[in-house]
């Protein structure tokens, strides 16, 4: 799928490399709008792609009058609630993770020492957090972690989760 979106992109970036031309050409005509909306259909198609976004950069496309297969072959290919199930599982783990770690600090640095299904808990959130690609989340809560090895540090501002 990441091949067949960066075909597409290829090809808006062909339209707006055109419109900068004509826009070049015809200081009359205003293409800015145009523009926009060809960056943003492409912006849509950077990072994960959700069926949302797909979608939306296909509506981007048609106020321009234009047809972009590869979006087209998006649409049929993307799932639609397979990652939005996966992304409402995940948050629901970080949810837990982050109620158990906010109750107590002491109890939860305890519970990682001496429980390791604690511990493996919050390593497994990780791990997913990895996995989807979230790796400044998954960096802050390593950060977050308490440090088994005795030598007393920082509390985390649970603010920043």
């Amino acid at each position: 799928m990441f091949i067949i979106a960066k075909g597409a992109r290829i090809k808006i970036d062909e339209h707006i490399d055109r419109l900068e031309e004509l826009k070049q050409n015809d200081p009359y005509t205003d293409y800015n709008k145009a523009i926009e909306r060809l960056r943003a259909a492409k912006s849509r198609l950077n990072g994960r792609l959700l069926k949302s976004n797909v979608e939306e950069a296909r509506s981007l496309l048609n106020a321009n009058d234009i047809n972009v297969e590869e979006v087209d072959a998006l649409l049929e290919y993307t799932p639609q609630h397979q990652d939005v199930e996966a992304d409402n599982k995940l948050i629901k783990t970080l949810e837990n993770v982050r109620s158990v770690y906010v109750s107590s600090f002491v109890v939860y640095r305890k519970s990682c020492e001496e429980n390791d299904d604690v511990f493996n808990a919050v390593d497994g959130a990780i791990d997913e957090l990895l996995e989807v690609g979230y790796r400044e989340e998954a960096d802050l809560l390593t950060d977050a972690m308490p440090d088994i090895e005795n030598e007393r540090g920082k509390r985390p501002d649970p603010n920043r989760f």
